[in-house]
């Protein structure tokens, strides 16, 4: 009872789409002629004009995951060296005692490590509840890119052993004394 105003014709050719979109008009005048065809466009163009909406969004969570991705480093940096450095009374009676520097860092990183790979298990976790969510918002969304939480996840575990490798160094080196007496 209501017919649709406008329509959409898709033909398959291995020729030049715009070269034969002449013949297609006609042959569809031929079949009704009240009937014109207008924005005539390959399937390339109407995908490209389809998705340009999905790629500059797709460009604004991209700068908003990189600068996400600077924030929680630096976050994560300042965390490790408040930790070491909260640690530098402990370290300066540990040094007191007898340790060597190489046991103290490897005792500082060994605590890193462990604290960056509970983070880390405890990210990927969450993580995979917001992929599934992203998953059924977004069409053609995977839910699981290994490479990518990988190379966060190890850029991450970067940051945070330099971050508890400085700190350490330095709270290794300086003399036992002055360690003790800094709080």
């Amino acid at each position: 009872q209501h017919p649709p105003r406008s329509a959409a014709v898709a033909v398959r050719t291995t020729a030049d789409p715009m070269r034969i979109a002449p013949a297609v008009a006609s042959a569809v005048k031929a079949i009704e002629p009240r009937v014109a065809l207008t924005n005539t466009m390959t399937m390339d163009q109407y995908l490209a004009r389809y998705r340009s909406p999905l790629r500059w969004f797709a460009l604004v969570l991209g700068v908003l995951a990189a600068a996400v991705l600077v924030l929680s480093s630096s976050g994560l940096y300042g965390v490790m060296s408040y930790n070491v450095a909260r640690r530098t009374r402990e370290i300066g009676i540990r040094m007191a005692l007898g340790a060597r520097d190489r046991t103290v860092l490897r005792m500082i990183l060994a605590r890193s490590v462990r604290l960056t790979w509970t983070g880390t298990v405890l990210g990927i976790i969450a993580v995979g509840g917001v992929a599934r969510l992203l998953q059924l918002l977004f069409l053609g969304v995977e839910p699981w890119d290994p490479w990518l939480f990988l190379g966060i996840a190890g850029l991450l575990g970067a940051v945070a052993l330099v971050a508890s490798y400085r700190p350490a160094r330095r709270a290794a080196l300086v003399d036992p004394q002055i360690s003790l007496r800094a709080e």
